[in-house]
């Protein structure tokens, strides 16, 4: 079980590196063919804000999970004795996961919404937004399933 979750953690995280890499590229051809050729690239911000961008947060929450990127109040609980430490880690800990699987359930509903309103993008190529509303609950059920490993 824990080599198979490593396995999708780690094809999150380079999908979500690559997304990055895609939005560096797409927005430096852009920049270049605004202010060079007075020609940009027609639905670069688009891509960009509807799915790269989405990928690349959702699909590296595990990854900043994994690092300790997210917020925590350490200087507060640094000073407390050690089982108090180990009893609020451990309710924050539930209190995260329970949270995660309601905006897993959350997401898992817009998106089927977005699929059954056919809503695409209001700008330029007016693609399909489910795909992008289908990224996020991937991303947050594998960050629910790290954290639950994790506790």
């Amino acid at each position: 079980m824990r080599r198979f979750l490593e396995i999708c953690e780690n094809a999150l995280t380079t999908l979500s590196l690559a997304s990055i890499f895609f939005i560096m590229i797409l927005t430096t051809i852009d920049a270049v063919g605004r202010y060079v050729f007075h020609l940009p690239v027609r639905g670069a911000y688009e891509i960009i804000q509807d799915y790269l961008m989405v990928i690349a947060v959702f699909f590296g929450i595990c990854y900043a999970y994994r690092g300790g990127g997210f917020i925590s109040v350490d200087f507060l609980v640094d000073r407390l004795p050690r089982q108090a430490k180990i009893t609020l880690n451990t309710f924050s800990q539930v209190f995260c996961i329970l949270l995660s699987v309601i905006f897993v359930w959350a997401a898992i509903k817009r998106c089927l919404r977005a699929i059954d309103l056919v809503e695409n993008t209001p700008q330029l190529w007016n693609l399909p937004l489910w795909p992008s509303y289908a990224v996020i609950p991937v991303g947050l059920f594998f960050a629910t399933i790290v954290m639950i490993v994790h506790l």
